[in-house]
């Protein structure tokens, strides 16, 4: 699950503490304030989930690459083969062996990995913040 999926998940957690922290609350005001803690998480929520997803450029997938939590939304162009498929992966920078820098995409839950080519990002992969709607798949501008 990417962070933000996760960043979701906690804070409804948070909400629901606060909601139940209402009905226990020993003063109004105490009651008060935890109905709009909860009501300022779930506004937060609501922005978080309304975000669209946005296609990364090749320099934000290098940049990355060279992170922690670099989980993304690769998409592969119908009939290519850069990439096996299309879903969540995290993308890392290593070196080839003439020390050049490459991006590789691995596959949760297996040892299949990519190794698409920069050059060809745009054309045949890009990759996205959040999974895209089946519109925005079929919309990307394959160069």
């Amino acid at each position: 699950m990417p962070d933000w999926e996760k960043l979701i998940e906690g804070l409804k957690e948070l909400r629901s503490h606060f909601n139940a922290m209402a009905g226990i609350a020993s003063s109004k005001q105490g009651r008060a304030n935890h109905i709009e803690s909860a009501r300022i998480i779930g506004d937060a929520i609501t922005r978080l989930e309304e975000q669209e997803p946005r296609m990364l450029g090749i320099v934000e997938i290098c940049n990355l690459a060279r992170e922690e939590d670099n989980i993304v939304w690769c998409e592969s162009c119908p009939g290519e083969i850069d990439l096996c498929r299309s879903g969540w992966a995290e993308v890392k920078e290593c070196l080839d062996p003439f020390g050049r820098s490459e991006i590789q995409v691995f596959w949760p839950g297996s040892e299949v990995y990519d190794t698409p080519s920069k050059g060809s990002y745009g054309k045949t992969w890009v990759c996205f913040t959040k999974k895209p709607s089946v519109a925005q798949r079929e919309a990307i501008p394959w160069n």
